[in-house]
């Protein structure tokens, strides 16, 4: 259920819950937003609790533009500033990422070509990790492309440019900022969290996951290669 956006505004306008993050402290959880206000509003509250209890500065990585997004008030309404954009609009101008996304892009399809649309599945990997499975649910789950014979169309190519370059972008935001912790909302599709997931979970670094009610823990890739109720 959508709550309304009048509903939104008074929440963000009366909202008494706020992260204060320190400056230069290396202490952080890097907060992967799903783009759906309830989970935002949730993973914001808890995020109140891992900096007010833990004292963890959050980093929010977002993927849209406009200041104006509901999103970004309820953000800043939490007190939240710190943002990193993966949006490919926003980053085009980084040469050395995107000359390794179309690097993988070629190579990758020059793979699909020899060793068709099974390769892919189960053995299209970065990092070593597998991304082949979630990002052909992520192109499945639209259209019925599962009834398409091959993978050289305009859906799914745009899908796995896309989903090459966040691989990247990600692999290098985790490196680089050395989080404590990931805080991301859903494992399944080519998603920004599910991507994150894999990468963070690779290099020893604890997921959180919180849906409804539950939180989950993520220790290892494997839990994030499962179905969700295993």
């Amino acid at each position: 259920m959508k709550i309304k956006t009048n509903l939104i505004n008074k929440f963000t306008k009366l909202n008494p819950y706020k992260i204060y993050n320190k400056k230069k402290d290396k202490n952080k959880i890097l907060f992967i937003d799903r783009g759906q206000i309830e989970n935002t509003i949730l993973n914001c509250l808890f995020s109140v609790v891992l900096n007010k209890k833990y004292n963890f500065n959050i980093d929010v990585l977002i993927n849209y533009l406009s200041k104006k997004n509901p999103l970004m008030k309820t953000f800043t309404s939490f007190g939240l500033n710190n943002f990193i954009n993966i949006n490919i609009k926003k980053n085009y101008k980084n040469f050395m990422l995107i000359l390794k996304t179309f690097l993988v892009f070629f190579k990758t399809n020059l793979n699909i070509l020899i060793y068709k649309k099974g390769w892919f599945v189960n053995n299209f990997i970065m990092y070593d990790i597998l991304f082949g499975d979630i990002i052909f649910d992520e192109y499945n789950r639209n259209n019925l492309n599962f009834l398409k014979k091959n993978l050289f169309n305009k859906e799914f190519q745009k899908i796995l440019i896309l989903s090459i370059y966040k691989i990247i972008f990600l692999n290098d935001l985790i490196i680089r900022d050395k989080y404590k912790y990931i805080l991301a909302s859903s494992h399944t599709y080519a998603t920004n969290s599910s991507i994150g997931m894999r990468i963070a979970l690779k290099k020893g670094i604890k997921v959180l996951n919180i849906l409804s009610s539950r939180l989950r823990i993520y220790t290892n890739l494997k839990q994030a290669y499962q179905s969700e109720f295993h």
